[in-house]
């Protein structure tokens, strides 16, 4: 089984650079306050090698939905 890689904040370019880069082979988890908008992300991340893609909705401003979804992502990977 490969690595898990999990990038909070999918939709910026940041994350997703780092994502690009840690994508090959890996399980890559974007989280992002309109998951419904990763299309693209998910698109180049799996042209990029991401043995598999999941996305996640994310608030990071919601410390109660910051605990949710790291422990909902733990639980799953």
């Amino acid at each position: 089984m490969g690595e898990t890689v999990v990038i909070l904040g999918g939709r910026s370019e940041i994350g997703l650079a780092v994502a690009r880069r840690l994508a090959p082979g890996a399980t890559v988890v974007l989280a992002a306050r309109r998951s419904d908008h990763l299309t693209a992300e998910v698109a180049v991340l799996r042209d990029a090698g991401a043995a598999s893609v999941d996305t996640v909705e994310f608030d990071a401003d919601d410390l109660t939905a910051q605990r949710d979804v790291l422990e909902a992502i733990v639980g799953r990977y």
